[in-house]
């Protein structure tokens, strides 16, 4: 199980989609249009493409968007991505 992404500045953060049974995840699994939950409202979040240069992060229950470059395609992109939001020593 991955371990939980800070996506946004306000500490908004991205779970593991639960699965029955259990998907194994990686750096390496793809993002794709419902990949995890919303840890704030429990919502499902997904990824799309929303320009020719970038997608949008959206949580199909309270409505959060997050743009990231259409290069994020992986948990590992997102996270090489968000890594200011996701370092213990950083402050917002």
């Amino acid at each position: 199980m991955p371990i939980p992404i800070v996506i946004a500045e306000f500490g908004d953060t991205t779970l593991e989609y639960p699965s029955d049974p259990p998907l194994k995840y990686g750096d390496e699994v793809r993002l794709h249009t419902c990949f995890g939950i919303h840890a704030i409202c429990c919502g499902r979040v997904g990824i799309s493409m929303t320009s020719t240069s970038h997608s949008a992060i959206t949580c199909r229950s309270c409505g959060l968007r997050v743009v990231v470059p259409n290069g994020v395609k992986t948990w590992g992109d997102l996270r090489a991505h968000f890594q200011k939001f996701n370092n213990p020593a950083s402050t917002f």
